[in-house]
């Protein structure tokens, strides 16, 4: 007979705890937008994300150097903003100012962080709303929508190993269970498993304050002892032991790709601290499978993470949303960074001639 739920099997021994800044270091948003009209609008390049998200501070110093304005929404700062939105003419006002957004990219906006300081009734609300309109924006069809068959779990990280396995890429066995006791019946083998989350790698306790949801490796013995029913299903996958990973990150026909060693093949979570990181040659065989998945979600950016195996590379998931500059600051140079921001620069200036 299966036990209760207690304390989620993938929340236990979860130790990694981090505050996310709400204050703004976005250049434009400090200094001002480069001064560019069409028609009494401001033609720019329009990203909703969080304040914390770096990658978007560098991408609105280089618009801002190319003289191309960036609209930013952050999740966490706009509760009480003022916001009109004139959905069939493609112009969005907000404290007054009115842009007509010309690219759109969709990256780490959350309704899980804004902080509506009101009666839970109202938070709830404000939240809901704020989480709907980010998923309704959906710009004129003239409009390059960086990943438009993108969402906040789309492709699903089920969706993504389908595919991948189609493409001729190797994938981890899965089961998506609330019983995570009988994971181990239903993947071969006799070696560990690992517990994953079906959505974000982060969740966010109160806004601002988040704990960790990564990968727990566990024993087929320590699973199988375990008879809880969970309360919400969870992503179970056989361990792979890998030297490394490659983060290959895709802009847009590009590919650029990182190999991360990792000290002991045992080790089923990277920490940054303790590996070493190296831009390498795109891995000829990945290329053609890469490129096809590309194709069929409609990725103009976005980063695979694959294991290196001596068996071969096994996939793991594709993030439309991604970060790049902590792989950038162990390597010279910024090959990521100037793929990103030229293809948003060509896309702007093609789009608005």
């Amino acid at each position: 007979m299966m036990a209760k739920p207690g304390v989620p099997l993938l929340l236990r021994r979860q130790t990694f705890k981090a505050e996310l800044s709400a204050q703004s270091l976005d250049f434009q948003s400090l200094v001002g937008r480069p001064a560019r009209y069409d028609d009494g609008c401001m033609p720019c390049v329009m990203i909703t994300t969080r304040a914390d998200d770096r990658e978007a501070d560098y991408i609105s110093l280089r618009l801002a150097a190319a003289g191309i304005p960036l609209l930013r929404i952050d999740s966490d700062r706009c509760a009480g903003a003022e916001l009109v939105w004139d959905v069939f003419r493609g112009i969005v006002s907000v404290g007054g100012e009115r842009f007509r957004p010309r690219v759109f990219w969709s990256r780490y906006f959350s309704a899980s962080s804004i902080n509506a300081p009101a009666p839970d009734g109202i938070a709830h609300y404000v939240r809901e709303q704020w989480g709907a309109w980010a998923e309704s924006m959906q710009p004129p069809m003239d409009v390059v929508m960086v990943n438009r068959l993108t969402g906040r779990w789309q492709p699903s990280r089920i969706a993504q190993l389908a595919a991948a396995r189609k493409a001729g890429l190797r994938v981890p066995a899965s089961v998506v269970t609330t019983c995570p006791g009988l994971a181990p019946d239903l993947i071969p083998g006799s070696g560990d498993l690992v517990m994953k989350s079906l959505g974000e790698h982060l969740i966010e306790e109160t806004p601002g304050n988040a704990i960790g949801l990564f990968p727990r490796r566990v024993s087929r013995a320590e699973l199988s002892d375990d008879r809880t029913v969970e309360s919400a299903p969870v992503l179970v996958q056989e361990f792979v032991p890998s030297s490394g990973e490659l983060r290959i990150n895709w802009a847009d026909g590009e590919f650029v790709a990182f190999r991360l060693d990792k000290r002991s093949m045992d080790v089923e979570r990277l920490d940054v601290s303790e590996v070493s990181i190296e831009r390498v040659p795109m891995p000829p065989e990945l290329t053609g499978p890469l490129t096809l998945l590309c194709e069929q979600w409609n990725l103009q950016l976005a980063a695979f993470d694959l294991l290196d195996t001596p068996w071969g590379y096994v996939f793991l998931e594709v993030n439309p949303a991604f970060d790049w500059l902590w792989l950038e600051n162990h390597v010279e140079g910024r090959p990521v960074s100037s793929a990103v921001c030229d293809f948003l620069i060509n896309a702007f200036e093609e789009v608005s001639s």
